[in-house]
């Protein structure tokens, strides 16, 4: 049995991270009056482990990120947090 590649804890990070966004945005309402939208978090984190998993590649480390797992991650994050955000009584 084969361990979880670097392009599936990606999508599984950016999906914990959406999940953490719709919570907040349904607990705190206070956040969504920050300079930027609460959803582009998942954005940021996105770039971070993409920026972190692109160095590791170029040492042979890891194998470098699908642009598939790229979108599916970021999309799927979004969503998740709408729905979340939604189902917690927060702004949708």
């Amino acid at each position: 049995m084969t361990g979880l590649k670097a392009p599936q804890l990606y999508v599984a990070a950016l999906l914990v991270t959406g999940l953490v966004a719709g919570v907040l945005v349904a607990k705190a309402p206070a956040v969504n009056r920050l300079p930027m939208p609460v959803f582009t978090i998942p954005l940021v984190v996105s770039f971070l482990i993409d920026t972190a998993l692109l160095l590791l590649s170029q040492r042979g480390r890891a194998e470098p990120l699908p642009m598939p797992y790229r979108l599916a991650g970021f999309i799927g994050a979004v969503l998740l947090a709408m729905v979340v955000s939604g189902l917690l009584g927060g702004p949708a």
